[in-house]
């Protein structure tokens, strides 16, 4: 399971590029699984609508975030500013599969335990920490999720059907 796999490149005896890329991929892939079943609404209603609490990081600078600077994270971000924003399932999952920035960071005990991201429509608003453990978990929630109730409707505009589920069965 992805969640697994990602859980198993957090511990670290000496840190690598190597190590830190292969950990990006593991939480991309996967979330981009993940925002898949979610655009196919076959996740509940009741976990993609689950707010999930970040740190938000402004952008200190007017200087634009480009492929050149993006690397100098520190000038570029007041990450001393911190916020908490809630966030759904699916923004938190663009902002990983379409990171403009992306960056594991580790713990005192050498852990990889956070994640910076942004994405590139983000880059110029705010860098987003997100802990790890927390993308795991929601990992973990949409492989036991499946939405026992879905209601179709066909939409004239669209032709197409709009889906919506929920956990409860309509009475």
């Amino acid at each position: 399971m992805a969640a697994d796999e990602i859980e198993s490149k957090c511990p670290i005896n000496r840190w690598t590029e190597r190590r830190a890329v292969l950990l990006e991929r593991e939480i991309i892939l996967a979330m981009f699984c993940v925002r898949s079943l979610i655009e196919r609404s076959k996740i509940s209603k009741a976990l993609t609508e689950t707010p999930i609490d970040v740190i938000a990081h402004p952008k200190k600078t007017v200087e634009p975030v480009t492929l050149l600077n993006r690397g100098d994270i520190h000038e570029l971000f007041d990450l001393d500013a911190t916020s908490t924003r809630s966030v759904t399932l699916a923004f938190l999952c663009n902002q990983i599969i379409h990171s403009y920035i992306i960056f594991p960071l580790r713990d005192e005990t050498r852990r990889f335990s956070h994640m910076l991201v942004c994405s590139d429509f983000e880059r110029n608003r705010f860098l987003y920490t997100v802990s790890i453990s927390k993308i795991v978990s929601l990992i973990r929630q949409v492989a036991s999720d499946y939405p026992p109730h879905m209601h179709l409707e066909y939409d004239f505009k669209i032709q197409d059907y709009r889906i919506t589920n929920d956990n409860a069965l309509d009475v």
